[in-house]
């Protein structure tokens, strides 16, 4: 099924869960969609993808005001299209090592991992659905899904 990246529902349902679930906290969410007209081959849980990265980051940033942003945009890997998208996530408290560990499911050392892992077992099963890979890179979540042309 191909779906909008993410189209304006979903950016105001995104906003609007953390807005209801951290009253505590201002969030400042920015979204960088070069081109808005990117398709993607997945369905309305791209959504629990997205809750689940964003949710790891505010959930241990200890200041009153999150500031995260999220980069899209297309690329191309052994010769098939896909979407990339970076979670940027500033002065969260989980480190790069800590979301290495979360990846590959090695929580043994750390218990503030264990909480979140069930949540990244969720992402990391959306995505092989989608055939699309989760990463930490420069320690922040990045993940790839096949791009649908939109007809």
């Amino acid at each position: 099924m191909a779906i909008p990246c993410i189209d304006v529902r979903l950016r105001k349902r995104i906003l609007d869960y953390f807005v209801k679930v951290y009253i505590n906290k201002k969030i400042n969410l920015t979204i960088e969609i070069p081109d808005e007209n990117i398709y993607l081959l997945a369905d309305d849980f791209l959504f629990d993808v997205f809750t689940n990265i964003i949710f790891s980051s505010i959930k241990y940033n200890p200041n009153p005001s999150v500031e995260f942003k999220i980069i899209i945009y297309r690329t191309l890997q052994d010769n098939i299209n896909y979407v990339k998208i970076e979670f940027i996530d500033y002065k969260s408290e989980i480190s790069h090592i800590q979301k290495e560990t979360l990846l590959t499911k090695d929580i043994n050392k750390d218990s503030n991992i264990k909480e979140l892992l069930i949540g990244f077992l969720l992402v990391e099963q959306i995505l092989n659905n989608y055939n699309g890979k989760i990463w930490v890179e420069e320690g922040n979540f990045v993940i790839l899904i096949p791009e649908a042309r939109h007809l």
